[in-house]
């Protein structure tokens, strides 16, 4: 299994996935924030706060009460263009397709190791960071008993 996300998944779901029938579990070695983290379950849930979690409550948006038909057009109102606002999402929409594209470069390196050239997962992560220093991901192995 490849997790491609920009944070490794916890400990405890690669164990899981291992324990499943994974051979390997290929993820980022780049741990996610404390700041990140959900006091209880130490896991990522980015949608819900501790005060969500633990009254069972799980809201997407704003209230009921305050929908409105508001135009598209409200949304850009609090954009500052002369402040150089607009730069700066073009510039972290630059980047992230940058990101991207190393990414997808790094997993065919990985994906064509493994198919073309036949070798093993953890050969395989090898050779892709090596052609790809910047990448940061690690191979966990089941231990077949």
């Amino acid at each position: 299994m490849v997790c491609t996300g920009k944070y490794g998944p916890p400990a405890q779901l690669i164990k899981a996935i291992l324990d499943a029938g994974a051979k390997a579990v290929i993820a980022s070695s780049v741990e996610l924030p404390i700041s990140h983290q959900n006091p209880i379950t130490d896991m990522n849930m980015a949608s819900t706060t501790f005060e969500d979690t633990v009254s069972g409550a799980f809201v997407i948006g704003g209230d009921d009460e305050d929908d409105d038909l508001s135009t598209p057009d409200d949304d850009w109102e609090d954009v500052d263009w002369e402040d150089g606002d607009f730069e700066s999402c073009d510039q972290r929409v630059k980047r992230q397709e940058k990101e991207e594209g190393e990414l997808a470069s790094f997993i065919t390196t990985f994906y064509d190791a493994i198919y073309k050239d036949g070798i093993s997962a953890d050969l395989a992560l090898r050779k892709a960071m090596e052609t790809h220093p910047k990448m940061q991901y690690q191979c966990h192995l089941s231990f077949i008993k």
